[in-house]
């Protein structure tokens, strides 16, 4: 925002860059909700139709990556003066009875009379989201009733988890965004509720998802592992260690207890001689 704060500030010095900062915004937010649609699509596979999801991936790039890009072309290339950032705009205003023009006043770096432009394919998103969701749902009860068939606290606990954690994920709260102006409570929800999408994705979908928790126990495990085989591995060479300095440093034996009583080399030498001449 600092950013794009500055670059609108010398808009008319830099018009281009203006402009591009409003194309990379209207992609990089359009972005985020294509990712979410690829999510409801991959839980959808994963839960209702059951099947491998790894021949999906590419499609999955195709549709996070790609219509964004789509979206963002076809706009440009049918309505540029939505991304037009050197140009000035003027709209007719009542004063009276008379007619006056006045200056669009642009407060960032983004699309001219383009507010549907930007709503549009997100609410679409956001609507075959809705659908995946309650599919889910009914996938999810039906499975949290056939296993707590008696349990009606354990049912209501698994539904009401299951619902805190599919909601960020498919970014249904920002539904919520279209009919803020309605109400204040509304504008306060949607801001509160889209604000911990992320602390609630966190928590749902890493600290107390099932396989993370396995996998960071074996993990541990494993650690554990190393640190006491490292210790073992360092204990046992400052006793092999010790032992090698004990020996080192002990009696010195003489040699003459190994090989009993020896002459010396002169004495060897001169019998040597003496036995030649004989």
């Amino acid at each position: 925002m600092i950013f794009d704060s500055f670059v609108l500030t010398n808009r008319k010095q830099n018009p281009k860059l203006c402009s591009f900062m409003a194309v990379f915004q209207h992609f990089s937010h359009t972005t985020i909700f294509t990712w979410m649609l690829v999510e409801g699509i991959h839980l959808y596979v994963k839960l209702v139709k059951v099947f491998s999801v790894r021949k999906l991936y590419i499609t999955y790039v195709i549709i996070g990556w790609g219509f964004p890009v789509v979206i963002v072309g076809l706009i440009a290339a049918i309505r540029p003066l939505t991304y037009d950032m050197s140009k000035t705009y003027y709209k007719e205003v009542m004063c009276g009875t008379l007619k006056l023009p006045a200056e669009i006043i642009r407060t960032r770096c983004w699309l001219h009379d383009g507010e549907w432009l930007y709503k549009a394919p997100i609410l679409t998103i956001l609507s075959i989201n809705v659908i995946i969701f309650v599919v889910l749902l009914r996938v999810i009860f039906t499975k949290i009733s056939i296993k707590y068939h008696s349990n009606h606290v354990q049912k209501a606990k698994r539904g009401m988890k299951s619902v805190a954690a599919l909601l960020p994920l498919l970014g249904v709260t920002w539904l919520l965004g279209f009919v803020a102006e309605l109400s204040e409570i509304i504008l306060y929800l949607f801001i509160i509720l889209n604000s911990l999408q992320g602390l609630l994705f966190c928590i749902f979908h890493g600290l107390l998802d099932d396989q993370i928790k396995d996998s960071l126990v074996k993990s541990l495990r494993r650690t554990r592992m190393k640190i006491l085989f490292l210790r073992d591995r360092t204990s046992t060479t400052a006793s092999t260690a010790s032992n090698l300095t004990i020996i080192t440093t002990g009696p010195m034996i003489d040699e003459k207890q190994i090989t009993g009583q020896h002459l010396p080399m002169q004495d060897v030498t001169a019998a040597g001689h003496d036995d030649s001449k004989l």
